[in-house]
């Protein structure tokens, strides 16, 4: 977007785009970009709040209300960024160099779950990472347990053949009392700047991804999945925020599971959910199914199947009716009649699709989806 393009749009406009992004940013580097001193951060700051100070005259109280706060969030941000000018530290996330995170330049929200932020950065050699921070203190547990899990993937036996579906943990600590986790990932397979969470795609898609791009993340999906369950690991997640794709690289290909921190051993039943993405969740996790205890709702192989499952419904709402019966057998009402092998789901899969459909074996490339900031604060600069 150029400057000229968004002084002409309406002042309800200008200020609802502004508005929507500013809920978003917690690093006042991406509103105020490079800055080296104070002075630089006043001029950036006047070229914005001319254009959201409540002082000026409008012409509803919805527009005043969109004007204070948008003053507001942008004044936080300022005082933000003129601490970390003081400090010596602005734009980065800093916390005690050298013994805990070292220092990451951030670039822009990537995508948002439960549990966390996840910002694009990169390291001090310049390499893409990912630095997740939790939302608030509250998730902090669920972080700590991400970290866990994340190394535990790391270090079991052949990982290297699953790589390309899971992050590499390569630092976690705390920031301003919030936990913080720093991937990465392969290279070859997967490109941090392109990933784009399911619940994105749904967006942009309208619910509607098609069968074949729907069937190239399942298999994925079932690879990665298989991996956790063979080594006691479920994941208790998979939601649409949980499930990342490289969805505008049609030569990756990429499907990467993220946010472990709902992840158990299957020892313990299921203890907190996702309340954004409560339909994901099998209804006997409430409403046990006639003649079973609740207990019986553990995180078990069938209950990441169950969950998988149902977002491939939600991503892809007009499915082929061959497909839509696989899926209804791995949601079945009764926790005992879903199917617990892997295996098994992608014999029956592969069945369907270069059986029954004659699929060939290719992929088709997803319609572009935008995964920058949706406001460019560039334009002030």
């Amino acid at each position: 977007m150029k400057l000229q393009e968004f002084q002409a749009m309406s002042l309800e406009e200008q200020l609802t785009q502004m508005y929507d992004s500013l809920t978003l940013i917690k690093n006042p580097y991406d509103v105020f970009g490079d800055l080296s001193s104070r002075k630089q951060l006043g001029i950036v700051y006047k070229n914005i709040v001319r254009y959201t100070h409540p002082d000026i005259a409008v012409a509803s109280d919805e527009i005043e209300k969109l004007m204070n706060d948008s003053t507001v969030l942008l004044n936080m941000l300022k005082t933000t960024a003129e601490n970390q000018l003081q400090a010596k530290c602005y734009g980065k996330f800093n916390n005690n160099p050298g013994i805990y995170l070292g220092t990451y330049n951030t670039l822009h929200v990537l995508y948002e779950d439960e549990i966390a932020i996840s910002y694009l950065a990169t390291d001090e050699n310049t390499n893409p990472v990912v630095v997740r921070v939790a939302h608030n203190k509250d998730a902090n547990e669920f972080m700590e347990n991400e970290a866990f899990i994340i190394k535990q993937i790391n270090q079991r036996p052949n990982f290297d053949k699953v790589a390309p579906f899971f992050p590499l943990l390569v630092k976690s600590g705390m920031h301003d009392d919030l936990c913080v986790t720093v991937l990465s990932y392969p290279a070859e397979f997967v490109s941090p700047e392109e990933l784009v969470p399911l619940s994105k795609v749904m967006a942009a898609t309208d619910n509607h991804i098609g069968d074949k791009h729907m069937a190239w993340i399942w298999r994925k999906i079932l690879f990665a999945m298989d991996y956790m369950h063979y080594h006691g690991m479920v994941h208790a997640g998979l939601t649409p925020n949980s499930i990342l794709i490289t969805a505008n690289n049609s030569d990756k290909h990429g499907v990467v599971l993220s946010n472990f921190g709902y992840t158990s051993n299957a020892q313990s039943p299921v203890t907190a959910m996702s309340e954004s993405w409560e339909s994901v969740y099998p209804d006997s996790l409430v409403n046990p199914y006639p003649g079973l205890l609740p207990e019986n709702e553990l995180p078990t192989p069938q209950l990441d199947i169950y969950m998988a499952a149902r977002t491939m419904f939600l991503i892809n709402q007009d499915m082929h009716p061959a497909l839509s019966r696989y899926f209804n057998w791995l949601t079945a009402a009764n926790p005992l009649a879903r199917p617990k092998k892997i295996s098994l789901l992608m014999d029956t899969f592969d069945n369907i699709i270069f059986g029954e459909l004659g699929w060939k074996r290719e992929f088709v490339k997803l319609p572009y989806i935008d995964n920058s900031m949706s406001f460019d604060w560039s334009i002030f600069r």
